[in-house]
C-alpha cells in the first residue's frame, strides 16, 4: 500500500511541473516607500520619476517625483507610514502654483521569473487636472481620467507586457486657468496599482529530481518504521541467558 502512496506522491510532483502557480507583481503606488507605506510630504518617491515637464517649469528632469501634501480640494492622502498611496508632483505643497502643460511620469516593474503573457494589472488614478494618456512599454493603452476629488474608475491592463523590465508612462496635463491659458496653478498625480502573473515553472528535470527524492525519502521512512516494529516484536526473546543471569546478580 505504501508503494502506491509513494507513486501517487511522485505523480503529484510531476503534475506541479506543468501546473501554473500565481505570483504577485511588485508594483508601487504613488507616494510610498519600498515597504508600500506612505511617504511624508517632501520626500522623494524613488519608484516614480518625472521625465518631462512643460516650458516654464523650474523642475529639473529626469528626477524622482516628490510626495505632496495635497491641495484642500484633492482626495486626501492615506496616512503617512501606513499602506496606501499619496499625491506626487514637482512640489511639496499641492497648493503651490506650477507651470501649465504636460508632465510625464514613469514607473517600472520587473517580470523576470513570471510568464509575461499571463500578467494582469488593475489600477485607479486621479489627477489635477487630467491624465490624458497611459502607455505600457510605449504602447498607448487608451486610458485617461479627469478629476482630483476622487479616483476614477478601475482600469485593467492584460496585454503588452514584456519579460524582464516594463515601463508604465502617464501623461498628466495641468490645464491653464482663465482668463489666460498661461496662468500657473496646482498640479499632481495619484495612482494605485496591483498585479499578478503566473510564475515560470521549474524545468521538468528539476521536478523529476524532486519527485525521486520524495520517493526515496518515503521508502526510507517505511523501512525504518518496519525495522522499528520488528525490534519491538522480537525484543524480549532476543535477550541472552548471560544477560538474564547478570540481571539477577545485580
Amino acid at each position: 500500500m505504501w508503494k502506491v502512496s509513494l507513486v501517487r506522491s511522485a505523480l503529484l510532483v510531476a503534475l506541479l511541473a506543468v501546473s501554473a502557480q500565481a505570483g504577485t507583481i511588485t508594483l508601487f503606488n504613488t507616494g510610498v516607500d519600498s515597504s508600500g507605506d506612505v511617504l511624508s510630504a517632501g520626500s522623494a518617491d524613488a519608484h516614480w520619476s518625472i521625465v518631462t515637464v512643460p516650458a516654464g517649469s523650474s523642475f529639473s528632469t529626469p528626477a524622482d517625483a516628490i510626495a505632496q501634501q495635497p491641495h484642500s480640494a484633492w482626495l486626501a492622502n492615506d496616512a503617512t507610514g501606513s499602506a496606501g498611496s499619496a499625491w506626487i508632483g514637482t512640489t511639496t505643497s499641492g497648493a503651490a502654483n506650477v507651470a501649465p502643460g504636460r508632465y510625464i511620469f514613469e514607473t517600472t516593474f520587473d517580470l523576470t521569473g513570471f510568464q509575461a503573457s499571463t500578467a494582469v494589472i488593475t489600477g485607479r488614478m486621479a489627477a489635477d487636472n487630467i491624465v490624458s494618456r497611459v502607455f505600457l512599454n510605449g504602447t498607448d493603452l487608451g486610458l485617461n481620467v479627469e478629476g482630483f476629488a476622487a479616483f476614477g474608475s478601475t482600469f485593467t491592463i492584460n496585454s503588452g507586457f514584456s519579460s524582464g523590465l516594463n515601463t508604465l508612462t502617464f501623461w498628466q496635463e495641468n490645464a491653464g486657468l482663465t482668463p489666460t491659458t498661461n496662468w500657473f496653478n496646482p498640479s499632481g498625480l495619484r495612482v494605485e496599482l496591483d498585479g499578478t502573473a503566473q510564475l515560470v515553472p521549474l524545468p521538468p528535470a528539476a521536478w523529476m529530481g524532486l519527485g525521486l527524492l520524495l520517493v526515496l525519502a518515503g521508502a526510507q521512512w517505511v523501512k525504518r518504521k518496519a525495522d522499528y516494529r520488528t525490534a519491538l516484536a522480537s525484543g524480549p526473546a532476543s535477550r541472552s541467558p548471560a544477560g538474564t543471569e547478570a540481571d539477577q546478580r545485580s
